[in-house]
């Protein structure tokens, strides 16, 4: 069972105890048993008005001890007041000393003898329970309440009151108190001061000479208490005290128990302080930081006051070593590419594709197939094809054929010159990234992703291997437009590509590098182990940010991942972070979208180092933070109006866009087309995309000069050609007019006509003249003439009146 299933199974016990605990009050008083009513979610006890009720002796005996009952549940502590002393148990302590009371009794009695009050009289109470604790004097609200909510394995939750007889008098401002019925009021006099130490950063406090409070940080146990009695030395207080605490820093509390006369007031703010919300000193303590460490071990949400100023959450330290981790040549762009496209990436995609053509060949059968002229592909072809991909991003044709056309108005001639469109559609047709005859999906990692699960692993870790992140990232969801048939497709109706396959992406804030990405595929999502116990939101955070953990990086998340679930788990690995919230996520602060807000209001609760906010704009704004506080700061809108915006809303507009960013750049020179129908081939030409972005950012940030994305794509591509291109004349095909490449010689040599040679199966072959298979006919058809004739240093057909002449001597024919 989870601890989230743990503690509500625990409230809604406590809930059902507190029922019966109220039922049976209700039956002692009025002697008569009510129904109990449940409507939705809600459940009535309805009483008829009772002129007077007088309880019985014994009856209010069981009213108070079913009181103490419950107060014990909803404060978790066990208040004894053995004499003159009160302690306070938490609940786990309480079960713990019930087994072992009678050892702990003979031990004691043995060891110590009973306290005595400062007159010296010694009260013989049997224990009874004391309701409420003894509050500082230093308090500014009157209501204030102290918290119980520290963590039971770190702390020892003992308060230790010594007080005067049970029935004595104090006096305050001319009002009086008495306890009785087992109720303890206590009221320190005004003319009293107080002291205050610390021992080891724990808080002692002396409010008047007959009464002693330990904050729950000290530790001390029994025989450890030292009565403070009128008329006796400070001093050997003091030293008594510090003789009780671990001799090896008796001396250094002893210092501060002698000098802490001096600092009583600025460390009574502090304390006061130290809840960042409750109240708040006017004069602010500049070790404030120092308590605001303590308070990540608190685990109920407090309300807090927006309008007062208190000090920022502190942030963990930055230890990541962020920056590029090779060395790149400057000039070279091509280069940035090829650190995430390595030589191991390339050679495995030319080996799987050589691999799954055979395959597709053994299986064909087909008299004639398509890929009867196959060729296998080699590193520089698949280069090359590559940087017809990228350059088709550049220039952008609605059909792929239409790079390859001859018409004037569309033509592209380059295209023809590095691979013929049957060359290339062929290597489309057999692109494969992994070996089907080895697949077994029982211990394939991601059986979904079978066909691009290898190399797109290999091209994320060459991501991380290249560059660490600043400490600000940003965690996002990323769509990718698919209409395929696929199960894990999402269907987003709001968006502009209504179908999509999603993936979670975390990037640098500030410049947007994509750091690591995980695909949704569904059930079947590929996450790390260690956090399959957690929901698909939490588990996609965790395993991308997983390598970042620890080193005091900041992430921001969107409504979809943010939960205090998250939050506190970064926290207790060093990781800060920040964003937006859905207000009915679970263990969010209670009422926390109840109350209706105007515009510019809000409201906050801390926890922690957690905050959550609500603040009203055009709509409600729901965020969390652990490194904000509830500070505004004034700002002008595009119509010109100036409004007070909490500085947590700045900041996570000027950190969340990172994955958007990236998007956004992605989608103005893509290597995706529609026509894509395999999914594995779209999504690796998404990830030749996500290479680009990458390489561009690094780019930017090593050269001192301003870099334009076009300019790096199409550089990009140039040098591909120009490093992996054998210089070569156009692709031809016999009979047909060369197109691609303008031959300088075509107009400036020496030219003679000849009659084309005689072949095997011919002995008077004919060629397309292509002066006259240029023309149209009256009817709009391309003419057809062969001829006997040739230009052997051109290489084409041509007639041997006029067509050679104006071959030769006209520029466009």
């Amino acid at each position: 069972m989870t601890a989230p299933m743990r503690m509500e199974e625990d409230r809604s016990h406590m809930t059902e105890k507190i029922l019966n605990f109220t039922l049976e009050i209700i039956y002692l008083l009025t002697g008569e048993r009510f129904p109990l009513v449940k409507s939705g979610d809600h459940m009535t006890i309805t009483v008829p008005p009772c002129d007077s009720i007088e309880p019985e002796r014994h009856n209010m005996e069981k009213i108070l001890e079913i009181t103490k009952k419950m107060m014990e549940l909803l404060t978790g502590e066990v208040p004894i007041r053995c004499q003159d002393v009160t302690v306070y148990f938490s609940m786990e302590e309480w079960e713990y000393l019930e087994g072992h009371k009678d050892l702990y009794k003979d031990v004691m009695m043995d060891n110590q003898p009973p306290l005595t009050s400062p007159d010296g009289s010694s009260n013989g109470n049997p224990p009874e329970r004391c309701p409420r604790p003894l509050y500082s004097r230093h308090s500014k609200q009157e209501d204030h309440n102290i918290p119980h909510h520290y963590k039971a394995e770190d702390l020892i939750d003992i308060k230790v009151e010594v007080k005067a007889e049970e029935e004595e008098r104090y006096v305050r401002n001319d009002q009086q108190s008495m306890e009785e019925d087992g109720i303890t009021g206590t009221f320190i006099e005004e003319d009293t001061p107080t002291e205050i130490s610390t021992v080891d950063g724990r808080e002692m406090r002396k409010t008047s000479e007959d009464c002693l409070i330990l904050s729950p940080d000290c530790k001390v146990e029994d025989e450890d208490i030292t009565q403070y009695s009128p008329g006796e030395n400070p001093e050997n207080l003091r030293t008594s005290m510090a003789s009780k605490m671990n001799p090896s820093t008796s001396k250094a509390v002893l210092d501060q128990l002698e000098n802490s006369d001096s600092e009583l007031e600025s460390f009574a703010e502090l304390s006061d302080s130290d809840s960042w919300g409750k109240s708040s000193s006017d004069a602010e303590s500049d070790d404030r930081s120092d308590s605001a460490t303590e308070l990540s071990d608190v685990q109920t949400w407090c309300s807090i006051d927006c309008g007062t100023d208190r000090a920022l959450p502190p942030r963990f330290p930055f230890t990541g070593a962020s920056g590029m981790k090779v060395d790149v040549e400057d000039d070279n762009p091509l280069a940035y590419l090829q650190l995430f496209l390595t030589d191991e990436v390339i050679e495995k995609i030319v080996t799987e594709t050589n691999r799954y053509q055979a395959q597709q060949l053994a299986t064909t059968h087909r008299k004639f197939p398509r890929s009867r002229k196959w060729e296998p592909v080699t590193k520089d072809d698949i280069w090359k094809f590559l940087g017809l991909i990228i350059i088709q991003g550049v220039v952008g044709k609605p059909l792929q054929k239409w790079y390859w056309t001859t018409n004037k108005l569309l033509a592209t001639p380059f295209f023809g010159t590095v691979m013929s469109e049957y060359r290339f559609s062929l290597i489309m047709k057999y692109l494969h990234f992994e070996n089907n005859e080895e697949f077994d999906e029982t211990t394939h990692p991601a059986p979904k992703l079978k066909n691009i699960w290898e190399v797109s692993q290999m091209i994320l870790k060459n991501f991380q291997r290249s560059y660490v992140p600043e400490r600000d990232i940003s965690i996002d969801e990323s769509l990718m437009a698919y209409k395929g048939r696929l199960s894990w497709v999402q269907y987003i109706a709001s968006k502009r590509a209504q179908f999509d396959i999603k993936s979670c992406m975390l990037c640098e804030s500030s410049t947007g590098y994509i750091w690591n990405a995980v695909l949704y595929t569904g059930k079947g999502t590929k996450i790390n182990p260690k956090y399959s116990n957690y929901g698909m939101a939490i588990s996609s955070v965790l395993s991308l940010i997983e390598p970042l953990l620890n080193q005091g990086y900041c992430v921001t998340t969107n409504n979809f991942y943010t939960s205090p679930e998250l939050y506190e788990f970064l926290l207790q690995n060093k990781t800060d972070a920040y964003g937006t919230v859905r207000a009915n996520r679970r263990n969010m602060p209670p009422m926390f979208g109840n109350k209706k807000l105007k515009t510019g209001e809000m409201v906050a609760w801390q926890k922690g180092k957690m905050m959550a906010l609500r603040w009203r704009d055009k709509k409600d704004v729901c965020l969390m933070s652990t490194v904000h506080n509830t500070s505004t700061v004034m700002v002008r809108t595009r119509g010109g109006k100036e409004i007070m915006k909490p500085q947590v809303v700045i900041d996570y507009n000027n950190t969340t866009g990172a994955v958007d960013r990236a998007d956004q750049a992605m989608t103005f020179y893509p290597a995706m087309r529609k026509q894509q129908k395999k999914y594995y081939k779209k999504i690796f030409r998404h990830l030749l995309e996500q290479c680009l972005w990458n390489a561009y950012i690094l780019l930017k940030k090593k050269s001192d000069k301003p870099v334009i994305h076009s300019d790096f794509i199409w550089k990009v591509a140039e040098r591909i050609f120009v490093n992996h291109q054998t210089p070569s004349m156009a692709v031809n095909r016999a009979g047909r007019r060369a197109v691609g490449v303008v031959n300088p010689e075509r107009l400036t040599g020496r030219h003679f006509m000849d009659y084309i040679p005689p072949t095997e199966k011919k002995s008077a072959p004919t060629r397309m003249c292509v002066v006259c298979c240029s023309k149209r006919n009256d009817s709009g058809k391309k003419i057809r003439k062969e001829t006997r004739f040739h230009c052997p240093d051109c290489d084409v057909g041509l007639c041997a009146v006029p067509c050679f002449k104006i071959y030769h001597t006209w520029d466009v024919y």
